[in-house]
Formats: C-alpha cells, sequence, structure tokens
C-alpha cells in the first residue's frame, strides 16, 4: 500500500558555557603572596581550570596595590569560553621608628653633633632608609641651641610614610670662654694714659670680638691719679665685678676674670681706689 519514504532534520547540539566563580579579597602587605580563588564546572559538574592573570600577568602578587584579577577558560568542542572579573588588594604596611640612646645635651666645640642611631624596621625586620632632620634640617648642628630632631621615613610602595618627632630637644650648649684683663703695669702717675688689656679666647682658641673697654663710663684711657671703674663688655658673657681693689702709685695691679655664658650683651667691671 506504501511507496517507500525518507525525511530528515537537522539535529545542533549547542556549547554550554560553565560557571567560573571567582573570590578576590583585601589582605595586609606580608611579604607573602595573595592569590585569588577561582573555579569552574561544566554543566554535568565536571571541573576546569581557569587561567587567572593579576593586572595582566600570572604571577601571584606580593607588593601593596591593586589588582585586576581575571579567570578565563577558552573555548572547547563543548563549552563556550568564559570569563570572570574582580579586584584584590593588597595594603600598605605600617613600619616601626626607632631612636637609639640619645645624648641631649653637648657643649659647643665647633663639630658637628648628631643623635647615634635611628631606624625604621618593616616586615620581618627589613631595614627601611629614614632620614633625620635638626629644626626642619638634614646637616647635623654644629651651633649652640636647641634642635628638634624628627625621624621621618617617606613610605614606599609597601609601607606608608611615618615619623617620629623626638619629646626631648637636643641642645649643644654654649661653651665656657676664656677671659683675662690686665692693666699694663706699674700705676704710677706720669702724665701718661694707663690702659687695661682684656682677651676672650673661645673653645676652639679663636679670638671672640669686638671687646669693649671703658674707664668710668669713657673709652679714653685714664691718665690723671684717681679711681676709676674699668668694665669690659662682650656680647654672651655674664657680668664679672671685682670691687675695692686699691690702685696706689707704688702698686703693680693685675686682675684677671672668667666668664660665664650669658645670653644679652653685659659687661666685666673693675672697680677700686
Amino acid at each position: 500500500n506504501y511507496l517507500p519514504a525518507t525525511a530528515s532534520v537537522v539535529l545542533q547540539v549547542l556549547p554550554a558555557t560553565p560557571t567560573i566563580t571567582l573570590t578576590a579579597g583585601t589582605y595586609p602587605y606580608d611579604k607573602q603572596t595573595h592569590a585569588a580563588t577561582v573555579s569552574a564546572t561544566g554543566t554535568r559538574g565536571e571541573t576546569f581550570t581557569p587561567t587567572v592573570t593579576y593586572n595582566g600577568s600570572t604571577a601571584v602578587p606580593v607588593d601593596a596595590g591593586e589588582y585586576a584579577v581575571v579567570a578565563t577558560l577558552d573555548a572547547t568542542q563543548n563549552y563556550n569560553a568564559a570569563s570572570a572579573t574582580a579586584t584584590l588588594r593588597i595594603l600598605k604596611a605600617t613600619p616601626s621608628v626607632s631612636v637609639g640612646t640619645v645624648v641631649s645635651n653637648y657643649t659647643y666645640d665647633g663639630t658637628p653633633h648628631s643623635i647615634t642611631s635611628a631606624s625604621a624596621t618593616g616586615i620581618g625586620g627589613e631595614v627601611l632608609p629614614v632620614t633625620v632632620t635638626y629644626n626642619g634640617s638634614s646637616t647635623p648642628p654644629i651651633d649652640a641651641g636647641d634642635y628638634t630632631i624628627v625621624v621621618n621615613l617617606a613610605g614606599s610602595q609597601n609601607y606608608l610614610p611615618k615619623s617620629m618627632t623626638l619629646d626631648t630637644p637636643f641642645r649643644i650648649a654654649k661653651a665656657y670662654p676664656s677671659m683675662n684683663v690686665t692693666g699694663d703695669g706699674t700705676f704710677v702717675y706720669d702724665g701718661s694714659a694707663h690702659t687695661a688689656a682684656a682677651t676672650v679666647t673661645g673653645a676652639l682658641g679663636e679670638a671672640l670680638t669686638p671687646v669693649t673697654i671703658t674707664y668710668n663710663g669713657s673709652s679714653a684711657a685714664p691718665v690723671n691719679a684717681g679711681t676709676y671703674q674699668v668694665a669690659v663688655s662682650l656680647q654672651g658673657f655674664k657680668s664679672y665685678t671685682a670691687r675695692d681693689i686699691a690702685v696706689r702709685p707704688d702698686l703693680a695691679l693685675r686682675v684677671d676674670a672668667k666668664l660665664g655664658i650669658g645670653t644679652l650683651e653685659e659687661s666685666i667691671v673693675v672697680s677700686g681706689t
């Protein structure tokens, strides 16, 4: 009753798209690698291993920074290509800054003075470079005065900047100079001027000037017999006074004085009759 017959159809099985699960977190810098967590499965539960890159590199990051993480699967006979993205962050660490024993009181001697040691350490005892400033200058001070010391770490790819200011000022005290005041021989009235002489020597043997000498307030050396107050002044000295010194025609007079340190111009005063 029937003739032979045929029919045809096209059956198409399309590739499936695998599922990629990608997780990237935030970590502190600790010199260790930090990788994203990734997995991929097919429609039948089979597992795949995606390729993972961090800012385009397959190297798992160690350094602090923000990384664009991309997980990819290439296409196969049964699966389409697939990808997933995430952001991984490694935060900069906070270093430790320390200062060794500080000798905070020096006396002016014409040479630079500085703290003995200052350092910063990072993860695992890593030594980090620091700068030390004295009143804002990196040059160790020479002159007398008080200096505020700041130890500073500028920061780097993996470390936050940090600084430390010492609580106690770093001090270079003024030195004690040596002053010598003398008369110029035997004070016998002879119609000639008779002067006092004064020299001031610093810590380095340098002569400190200008030294001002007055006689009863006048810079003119005295000629006439009488009572004279000899004042010697130099900026920065405390005053020294020698009183009730008798000057007679047959007396050779010498007065020596050593000065302490002052902050304003003061004077040595030698007075007598």
